[in-house]
């Protein structure tokens, strides 16, 4: 559904906006999604602004700070034509994404203060759509740099798929299992007894994420509800089904462990996290499937880093909600991605006897070709003064990403493309086994159905408590 200014809320918050950004915002036309198709709660591209459905229930305030950014946007993406044809002596160097939301965000805020005095957007930004971290970051990177670090092919393909598995699975799915945790037992089956909390709302119903646990998981025990009519004041007793509260308690403390243990979203220092998990992974390096999942919080200790002070991690209860899927943007922050990639390649270096090849010479390169970046020079203007120089974040840069991370990935010979992580998330883990079965076995691990489900859920425990080394019992082995 595409609209034009559906309602005079917006109108009105759209006329001040074009009077103080001095810009004619009636060729703009509002699009209404659900958040689960953004991927956020609001995006803008080219003149396009997307809002989500769920925000029409937010509260005033909220609503008019969120389109007055959008909108921020769009005339900042006017700001890249209008520099571009000018015959400006200042060098135009584009910034990171991370500097143009905060200039929307100052200049939102600014609006929502009462602020009537015109205020011109500085930066220049680009149409862009941006690569996720996600598929991108953990199982691509991952399986690059251990193919380029000399890794067994056999090993590197198995690491990788561990080390993207959390995301793709809704029990070990960090969102999902938040979800789970803030909500009580499936509605119709609590007797109303536990009050569903906004936020619980927000990412269940607005993220569109299913909860981690399964419907036919949750354990229920008969209790007595005593309802009081509001109109006669007669007391009535109604028996209903309620969550057992032991296996609640178990159910949420699994939770936590996802959340904490295999996603890094603890709040706490980040330059120790990523100290501890990359212990984690020197740990149990000998066993390909319980090092590949301890890549994951590996990952996330650099992906989790909060938005403009990333010496801490986004915290448990919330995680990096309020910022959206922005954190998982790699072009959010490329500096942060190749900080990333290069301390990836000497933990992964450490552990190869093949000869370590330069970082910055040889994988850095391609690196920046994934990230899409490129320099563009203005045609009608010589000399540096007058040169126009643009970090670009190619268009349909996750696409672009990926495809140029596989290209590079086939040069090596022991890449097999014969599994794409981006095609199989939000999956309970029954599903996600029964539909890569066979890949699974292809790669013939010592582990079956029940004890791989049993070691992420024993490596999430351990690892929310600060252990590195995972030791399975003896008894491990004959489970079926």
């Amino acid at each position: 559904m595409s609209t034009r200014f559906p309602s005079s809320k917006i109108g009105s918050v759209v006329k001040s906006a074009a009077s103080i950004l001095n810009t004619d915002l009636n060729s703009i036309h509002i699009e209404f999604k659900n958040a689960s198709e953004i991927g956020a709660f609001a995006s803008a591209t080219d003149e396009l602004v997307t809002l989500a459905f769920e925000l029409q229930e937010a509260p005033q305030r909220a609503f008019d700070f969120i389109l007055r950014h959008e909108l921020v946007h769009i005339a900042q993406k006017r700001n890249f034509d209008r520099k571009r044809s000018t015959h400006s002596a200042a060098k135009i160097t584009a910034l990171l994404s991370s500097e143009i939301e905060q200039e929307a965000d100052r200049i939102a805020l600014a609006m929502d203060a009462g602020c009537n005095q015109t205020i011109e957007c500085r930066l220049t930004d680009i149409p862009q759509r941006a690569a996720y971290w996600g598929e991108l970051g953990h199982y691509y990177t991952i399986y690059y740099i251990m193919l380029s670090a000399g890794i067994d092919a056999r090993e590197a393909r198995i690491r990788a798929f561990f080390c993207q598995l959390p995301d793709e699975v809704l029990e070990f799915d960090a969102t999902a299992a938040t979800r789970d945790y803030e909500q009580p037992a499936p509605e119709g089956k609590d007797g109303g007894d536990v009050q569903l909390n906004a936020y619980a709302r927000m990412i269940g119903k607005a993220a569109g994420i299913p909860r981690a646990t399964p419907k036919d998981e949750f354990h229920y025990i008969q209790a007595r509800r005593y309802i009081e009519n509001p109109k006669t004041g007669a007391v009535s007793e109604k028996i209903v089904l309620v969550e057992d509260p032991k296996t609640r308690k178990e159910r949420r403390q699994k939770d936590q462990d996802v959340i904490r243990g295999l996603h890094t979203l603890t709040g706490g220092d980040s330059s120790r996290e990523t100290e501890t998990r990359r212990k984690a992974v020197i740990a149990n390096w000998r066993d390909p499937v319980i090092s590949g999942l301890a890549l994951h919080p590996y990952g996330d200790s650099f992906a989790h880093r909060v938005l403009k002070g990333e010496s801490n991690t986004y915290g448990p209860k919330c995680g990096h909600a309020f910022h959206g899927h922005k954190p998982d943007y790699v072009s959010q922050r490329p500096s942060l991605y190749l900080q990333y990639a290069e301390d990836l390649y000497d933990l992964v270096s450490e552990q190869s006897n093949a000869p370590k090849i330069p970082f910055d010479k040889v994988i850095k390169p391609k690196l920046d070709k994934v990230l899409n970046i490129y320099e563009q020079r203005s045609s009608h203007q010589k000399g540096n003064e007058h040169e126009f120089v643009v970090r670009i974040e190619g268009k349909g840069a996750e696409e672009k990403g990926l495809k140029n991370l596989k290209h590079f990935l086939q040069l090596h010979s022991g890449f097999k493309g014969d599994y794409s992580p981006e095609r199989h998330r939000g999956r309970h883990w029954r599903d996600f086994f029964r539909i890569n079965k066979s890949y699974i076995q292809s790669m013939n691990i010592d582990y079956n159905e029940r004890q791989i489900k049993l070691l992420i859920e024993q490596a999430a425990s351990m690892w929310r408590c600060g252990h590195t080394k995972i030791n399975l019992a003896p008894w491990f082995r004959f489970i079926k």
